[in-house]
């Protein structure tokens, strides 16, 4: 390879570079159109874009700054690139235009052109014809020239489209920043302060049993097995739960042995009264003592009974853990579990104190539950409390029921969240409350 062609290939390297580095649309016009000299000499350099109807406009002139719309070389090349159009000349190549053409300045007038063209479509891989460069020089365009343009208008066709797309952008965002855009933009904003819409407020929801039965120890004991799961299907005198009767076992079988040692020295002192006047004395102490004996084997009796529990009616076992359960000593009252009615649910809503709002009862809500956040479950406001508590979360909240509207109740146990809506207000108190609320608090006032 000839040192003429290195400093060809060099050059061309150089002016890719200078293409990559270039900032702007501005920039990239003013490279094209007057550092190509140094690859390709030429006379002159005309870029246009690539237009949508034909209209060819020249958009940058090599060695001038500003371009004249009112030049007649100007207005010569925006013919000779219309006529290129209508003829679909779409690939590089080179063509001569007649000096007695009309549209062609004279030799001898300031808008001198030279006779050979050559036009070179800028077009890159993803979209399409970007701009057209037209070159011309005095002699003709050899083949080497035309193959080396084909590959220069590749690099700017890339290079334009990038610029390009990134003007449409920037079109957009200014048209959001113009003056008029900004006028109607603020009135619309400030108008729809002035629209009504519902205080609304989020809390955590729970599905609960709106009548529960709880499931109390009938003695003091242990217990030994728990029958039920957690949600399985109770009926009336369903055993649900058997406590230890090990030591009831062993307190009935004493009572029943007091009772019959009573017994027989009754029967005793009755037998020898007849002889002594001191056994018939014994006779009525005896007789409180067997019947004393007696209601201790009934009482102990009725103790072995209750440990087992029945259901007293039909629902839905909430059991919790049964290891919770299970071998653990309770006291007559305590609760166990709970027994409910799947039919007759409510919502608990734990309403934080911080978000608080006025509530009435019958107000709207909306129950979202976890299993199926996408669908909504409508309620009203059945009642509340006035008195904070501390949830499980350690968060001071209201507690609000709500009955459901829906004619397909969910389970017993769900949880999610539910959005209760108050009172209607305009939207600059709807979204400006907590600052106001804030800055109220801190200045005092």
């Amino acid at each position: 390879m000839s040192e003429d062609q290195l400093a060809k290939i060099a050059r061309l390297i150089s002016f890719e570079k200078q293409i990559r580095e270039t900032k702007s649309l501005v920039e990239l016009q003013y490279t094209l159109t007057n550092e190509l000299r140094n690859v390709i000499p030429f006379a002159h350099a005309f870029f246009c874009y690539w237009p949508k109807n034909k209209k060819i406009t020249v958009a940058a002139v090599s060695d001038i700054a500003v371009v004249d719309r009112t030049s007649i070389i100007v207005n010569t090349i925006e013919k000779i690139g219309k006529q290129k159009m209508y003829e679909n000349f779409e690939e590089v190549h080179s063509f001569i235009v007649q000096k007695n053409q009309d549209d062609t300045p004279s030799e001898t007038g300031e808008g001198y052109l030279p006779s050979n063209f050559v036009w070179v479509p800028c077009a890159s891989v993803h979209n399409d014809k970007q701009g057209i460069l037209i070159l011309t020089k005095h002699t003709e365009w050899s083949e080497d020239e035309t193959e080396l343009l084909k590959h220069i208008s590749q690099t700017v066709g890339h290079a334009l489209s990038y610029f390009l797309n990134k003007n449409k952008l920037s079109s957009f965002l200014k048209f959001f920043i113009s003056s008029w855009f900004q006028f109607f933009l603020s009135a619309a904003v400030i108008g729809s302060m002035f629209l009504n819409v519902s205080m609304s407020t989020l809390g955590t929801a729970e599905i609960i049993p709106k009548k529960a039965f709880f499931i109390t120890s009938t003695i003091d004991g242990v217990v030994k097995d728990v029958k039920v799961d957690n949600n399985d299907q109770v009926n009336k005198n369903d055993e649900l739960v058997i406590f230890e009767t090990a030591e009831l076992n062993s307190q009935y079988q004493l009572s029943l042995a007091s009772l019959n040692i009573a017994q027989t020295e009754l029967l005793r002192v009755k037998q020898s009264s007849f002889s002594s006047s001191q056994e018939k004395a014994k006779i009525k102490e005896l007789e409180a003592q067997v019947q004393y004996q007696e209601q201790e084997v009934n009482y102990q009796k009725a103790l072995l009974d209750q440990a087992i529990i029945q259901a007293p009616t039909s629902g839905i076992a909430i059991v919790g853990e049964k290891s919770a359960i299970l071998g653990q000593p309770f006291s007559v009252g305590q609760k166990i579990f709970t027994l409910a009615d799947p039919t007759q649910i409510q919502v608990k809503i734990m309403m934080p104190v911080k978000d608080s709002i006025t509530i009435k009862e019958g107000a709207r809500v909306k129950v979202f539950l976890d299993i199926d956040p996408m669908n909504a479950i409508e309620g009203k406001v059945e009642r509340f409390l006035y008195e904070p508590e501390k949830t499980s979360e350690d968060i001071l909240a209201f507690k609000v029921l709500a009955f459901i509207d829906d004619k397909k109740l969910p389970r017993i146990g769900l949880r999610g969240s539910a959005k209760i809506y108050g009172e209607d207000v305009k939207l600059f108190f709807y979204l400006f409350r907590k600052p106001i609320t804030t800055v109220r608090q801190f200045i005092g006032l």
